[in-house]
């Protein structure tokens, strides 16, 4: 959650504060209790944030999301937002193949023979944060960063690193000093996402992003079968390690470990995108049934 969040709902969440205070099983670390009730007291008494305790707040807010998911451990991880995860999984994908960072700046009308490798990555990270943070319902202010023909490849991260000291005042006031890169790197940072690319070189690469299929796992509730998602043309395909599919000795156990079965099912997944919603509903529902399935 951002400040303005809070702010929105000062006296709900400044409530919420004081009632966390209390509540030992969501505090992060020795000082949460505390920085919990001044928090609360600055919601409702002024209606304001107080930005320094932002970071504990923030790690307070994950451990209240794991424990709805998870009382006895706090083990599974919160869910994220459908726009955080696009964005994080291609910034993920960006990292590992410089291919697909050279055709997503090309698709954004830039000319990448005339940018260094390290500023293409850079122009990169801002193109993405560009479109995660205007499709984010939660940002109030919008502000149109969209390239222009007279835009060059400097201009867009400095307006991108603008238009990210004015979403987020807790930014301008600690990082407005900073250069253009190095606001954009942290604000990335503070996403927990890593700013430097796992892969740089560029020899042999393809020239253009074709259509991957991807098979992940995530940790999840134990009904929860799988989750199909797609991005920039990649179909991801996410298995949950704690559906009961994946115990040893399970019927379906086979199924599950079988990575071409999958990329099978990713392949005719290719013809019927535009029902993504209804693939899930199906997959959710074949989910729960292998979940109460009995050997007979």
């Amino acid at each position: 959650m951002l400040p303005e969040e809070f702010e929105k709902k000062y006296e709900f969440y400044g409530y919420k504060c004081k009632k966390y205070a209390s509540w030992p099983d969501v505090h992060a670390t020795k000082d949460s209790k505390k920085i919990l009730s001044l928090v609360g007291d600055s919601l409702l008494d002024n209606k304001t944030f107080p930005l320094d305790h932002f970071s504990e707040i923030s790690l307070v807010w994950e451990k209240i999301q794991r424990w709805k998911k998870d009382r006895d451990s706090l083990s599974i991880e919160p869910d994220l937002t459908d726009g955080f995860e696009k964005f994080q999984r291609f910034m993920n994908l960006g990292s590992s193949k410089p291919e697909v960072v050279d055709a997503f700046i090309i698709d954004n009308g830039f000319d990448c023979n005339e940018i260094s490798l390290p500023q293409r990555w850079v122009l990169f990270c801002s193109i993405c944060l560009r479109d995660f943070l205007q499709t984010d319902k939660r940002i109030s202010k919008k502000i149109t960063v969209e390239k222009n023909k007279d835009e060059d490849c400097d201009k867009f991260i400095s307006n991108t690193s603008n238009y990210l000291k004015n979403i987020c005042d807790f930014l301008a006031k600690r990082l407005g000093k900073l250069s253009d890169n190095k606001i954009i790197s942290n604000f990335i940072l503070s996403l927990g996402i890593s700013f430097d690319p796992e892969v740089v070189d560029r020899s042999g690469a393809i020239k253009a992003l074709s259509s991957n299929i991807i098979v992940e796992f995530f940790d999840g509730p134990k009904t929860e079968f799988i989750k199909i998602q797609e991005l920039q043309g990649n179909i991801i395909i996410k298995l949950n390690k704690l559906h009961r599919s994946n115990e040893k000795g399970n019927n379906f156990k086979d199924v599950f470990d079988n990575n071409d079965f999958w990329m099978a099912v990713g392949e005719a997944l290719k013809s019927h995108m535009g029902s993504i919603d209804e693939i899930n509903a199906f997959f959710d529902t074949l989910g729960k049934k292998i979940h109460l399935y009995k050997a007979r």
